[in-house]
């Protein structure tokens, strides 16, 4: 499998650090709105990662937010995304994945569902 944040090393000076550890490292709308699709695709398989990580610890009250959050940031993505290109039923599938993936315990189905949308 390709590394997905290879493609994406030269704009890490403006997509920011190859993480996302929670809200406060969500980019506001306006940052979003300057991102290409392939920059937005990262940000969602960053937060689609961190959900992942925190799957072990699956009765933490805090982790489940942090979780949810990921989610959510995910879904304010996918409706800037949808500015830039038109969502066909495949795309909308491929952020339902993402979304999904968040919630799971697998990297591997991020990285499927980010693949779709790049």
């Amino acid at each position: 499998m390709d590394n997905p944040y290879a493609a994406c090393a030269v704009s890490e000076a403006f997509a920011g650090p190859l993480t996302w550890e929670g809200k406060q490292d969500n980019k506001s709308i306006a940052e979003l709105d300057l991102m290409n699709t392939g920059e937005l695709a990262l940000e969602g398989l960053k937060a689609c990662h961190r959900g992942v990580a925190l799957s072990p610890l699956k009765g933490s009250k805090a982790a489940l937010q942090q979780r949810l959050d990921a989610v959510d940031y995910i879904e304010t993505i996918q409706r800037v995304y949808r500015k830039k290109r038109k969502m066909t039923a495949a795309l909308l599938m491929a952020f339902t994945e993402l979304q999904g993936a968040t919630l799971g315990t697998d990297l591997e189905k991020c990285s499927k569902a980010y693949d779709k949308l790049k």
